[in-house]
């Protein structure tokens, strides 16, 4: 072989050297990205589940508990466990091929899946219990509509307004560990709405039940009749404060 020839092998044995080690980096880097998504999931169904198991635990002080897992769920959960753990073991024998190979295996995809559908639903179910527990606590007479008083403040109507608000507001969609915050806000706002209820209905109360009569139509969207507005009520209008709070229809 002239040197010519023997030049031009050596080159093409270096560039297909070239070429088969591009080709495994290529392959490795790709191998590396499936585990690397493969425990990405892992980690962020355990942080998901630890979540939920913490929110549970918080909340059954309150009382709160998200029922029991269903029972599809609850079996496909058992086996989910026993599935990752034979993989995590797995995956430290043997060869590298084999380990990754076992790492990527579609029990194992299906294990996280269900522990991914598992955290959803404990959320969801988190959320929900939350929500029943609002509603148990809702204060009687919080749906009742509150009417603009000429002797109550604005200021103390607007918040009695939002304090009803919150508490007939469903709960839904928040994350495990803003649950517990939740139920302290409520437990705030049944506790302000009390207060400023009670003084809502002393200065009603020290109303006659014919101003009451006129203040309950008054203090509405639609407003009081005409026929409402009797001897005593225009008497109560010419020297009570405020009395734009009031509305009277003519018809």
């Amino acid at each position: 072989m002239s040197d010519r020839n023997a030049s031009v092998v050596a080159r093409a044995e270096v560039n297909l050297a070239r070429l088969r080690q591009a080709r495994e980096l290529e392959k490795d880097q790709e191998t590396y990205s499936r585990v690397r998504k493969i425990v990405q999931r892992a980690v962020e169904a355990r942080a998901a589940l630890e979540a939920a198991h913490t929110a549970c635990h918080n909340l059954s002080s309150y009382s709160v508990r998200p029922g029991i897992i269903a029972g599809n769920l609850f079996t496909d959960s058992k086996k989910a466990r026993t599935d990752l753990r034979q993989a995590a073991t797995n995956s430290l024998r043997g060869a590298g091929v084999g380990r990754v190979d076992r790492l990527v295996a579609p029990a194992v995809h299906d294990a996280l899946k269900t522990a991914e559908n598992l955290a959803k639903q404990r959320l969801v179910d988190l959320n929900k219990a939350v929500d029943a527990w609002r509603n148990n606590q809702q204060p009687v007479g919080i749906k009742a509509e509150i009417i603009d008083l000429p002797n109550f403040p604005g200021s103390a109507r607007i918040r009695l307004q939002r304090c009803a608000a919150a508490l007939t507001r469903p709960v839904a969609g928040l994350p495990a560990d803003q649950l517990l915050g939740k139920i302290e806000e409520l437990l705030t706002a049944i506790s302000d709405w009390q207060a400023l209820k009670n003084d809502y209905d002393a200065a009603l109360e020290r109303e006659g039940p014919e101003i009451r009569a006129f203040l309950s139509r008054a203090g509405s969207a639609d407003g009081a009749s005409w026929s409402l507005v009797t001897p005593l009520v225009r008497r109560w209008l010419d020297n009570a404060e405020d009395v734009d709070v009031v509305r009277i229809r003519l018809t």
